[in-house]
């Protein structure tokens, strides 16, 4: 197990104390998740823990996309933003959004 853990933090790459807990929290949440999906597949599939095994197990991965898009944002890897300031719109012309 523990060399698990040392090839997923290799492969995250933390920088920083942040995104050591961050890569940390990453790899917990991922393990996690596959824990309830194999016990869901083991789980009697008429039964309510099925569902609940699937259930907990797609929060866990959406929890996981959480934290890798909370990473990149740390690393300045997040969406960009363009804010449009002035305008001007002469007689006969229109106005065009985007970039080309």
């Amino acid at each position: 197990m523990r060399a698990i853990v040392v090839a997923g933090l290799t492969g995250i790459a933390p920088r920083d104390e942040v995104e050591g807990m961050i890569a940390a929290q990453m790899l917990a949440c991922h393990d996690a998740s596959m824990d309830c999906f194999r016990n869901a597949l083991a789980a009697n599939k008429t039964s309510g823990l099925f569902r609940d095994y699937l259930n907990q197990a797609g929060k866990l991965s959406r929890t996981f996309a959480m934290l890798l898009d909370a990473l990149n944002r740390h690393r300045g890897k997040g969406a960009q933003k363009i804010s449009v300031e002035h305008v001007h719109v002469h007689t006969g012309g229109q106005e065009r959004l985007g970039c080309q």
